[in-house]
């Protein structure tokens, strides 16, 4: 059984790609379905789309204000 990989990142992916060649070479038995970052800049985003995978950016709530964050969170 292959399993399905949601990825989060927030900077420039390395680990992302070392996830991606890992299952590509098929020494993880999994796929990479998406990846989500909290910064619209990230390069993980980037990554993800050259190798066909989903990419989304979700902005983080404001910290500061709890009632934003519970609703993030949730």
């Amino acid at each position: 059984m292959t399993g399905r990989l949601v990825v989060l990142a927030s900077g420039s992916g390395s680990n992302l790609q070392a996830l991606l060649d890992a299952c590509a070479r098929a020494e993880l038995p999994a796929e990479v379905v998406a990846v989500v970052s909290d910064r619209a800049d990230a390069f993980a985003l980037e990554r993800a789309r050259r190798a066909g995978v989903a990419a989304e950016h979700v902005p983080l709530a404001d910290r500061r204000d709890p009632a934003a964050r519970a609703a993030f969170d949730a």
